[in-house]
């Protein structure tokens, strides 16, 4: 008996070392909105280096849920792959850590939150080959529902990275051509609780040039999405819907915005206050937000 006693208690031990080791590790302590950091004006700024990529790059933008105490983002670190989140409590925001709803898929990325938050869009890569296919969950009393597909429809496609939905939960997402050497971005009408059949968008958005990671704002008047011409050229694009219902031609964002290498996955916080993006501006794929005002800034003057 005795010997039983001071097994269990070494094992005890053992337990506890790890326990403490692994809370240890050094996470600032964050308040208030925007995990705490401070606003942008009209010039990007990084967004929570020390947190978000802490052990990695990012590979999809925060999200944040519309009522701001959630954010969900996809790292690409290794160990430390695939979308992660953050909740605040009390004010103060939790330690990073990997949704349980997402334990039975290999890899996740680009996470989405419809403009109500009670739906999260992913992607998951299944385990046999690295297609990439849309699921989502949706949101419970007690936290959120099991993943469900969003349909064969959309993901008999070639599917790759961001996608986005409205407020009416339209979905707008990026699909490969054959040869994988160009994307062009389509969209799929959501009507009587399903997804219709995906359709391109046209001309004004999608060129000879390869067009990606869309983001559209909530009431479809407005898309930002990411265009990368031969040249390697990688900006971010916006385009307006017009008295007519189209898309307007596409305009690059600027130099305000872009610089002279990548930027991607944009999208736009619930508020409509700051527009978020990737950049590798600092040698690293990291997120940046600014003010949201450029948007309105350039939109046509009637």
């Amino acid at each position: 008996m005795k010997k039983q006693i001071e097994y269990f208690l070494v094992i005890f031990f053992i337990l506890s070392i790890f326990h403490n080791l692994s809370a240890k590790e050094d996470w600032p302590m964050l308040k208030g909105p925007y995990l705490g950091q401070k606003p942008p004006g009209d010039i990007p700024v990084l967004f929570a280096r020390e947190t978000l990529a802490k052990h990695g790059q990012l590979h999809g933008c925060p999200v944040f849920s519309s009522d701001g105490n959630e954010v969900y983002w996809s790292q690409m670190g290794k160990g430390y792959e695939g979308i992660f989140f953050m909740k605040r409590i009390n004010n103060k925001w939790t330690n990073p850590k990997k949704p349980s709803f997402l334990s039975a898929f290999r890899f996740t990325d680009v996470p989405c939150f419809s403009p109500d938050g009670q739906r999260l869009y992913f992607i998951v890569q299944s385990p046999s080959d690295w297609d990439e296919n849309i699921m989502y969950v949706e949101r419970k009393d007690n936290g959120w529902s099991s993943a469900r597909s969003v349909g064969r429809g959309i993901n008999d496609l070639d599917l790759h990275w961001q996608l986005s939905v409205t407020r009416n939960l339209d979905m707008y997402f990026q699909v490969r051509n054959e040869g994988r050497t160009d994307g062009i971005i389509y969209y799929a009408k959501f009507k009587d609780g399903y997804y219709q059949k995906p359709e391109k968008l046209g001309k004004t958005i999608n060129t000879e040039a390869w067009e990606m990671a869309p983001y559209v704002s909530p009431d479809r008047s407005y898309i930002i999405f990411t265009r990368m011409t031969r040249a390697k050229d990688t900006d971010l694009f916006i385009s307006f819907r017009d008295s007519t219902d189209n898309w307007t031609e596409a305009i690059n964002m600027g130099e305000s915005i872009n610089s002279p290498v990548t930027e991607l996955c944009p999208n736009v916080t619930p508020d409509g206050k700051y527009l978020f993006f990737l950049s590798t501006r600092d040698s690293e794929s990291l997120a940046y937000w600014v003010d949201a005002k450029i948007i309105h800034e350039l939109r046509p003057k009637e």
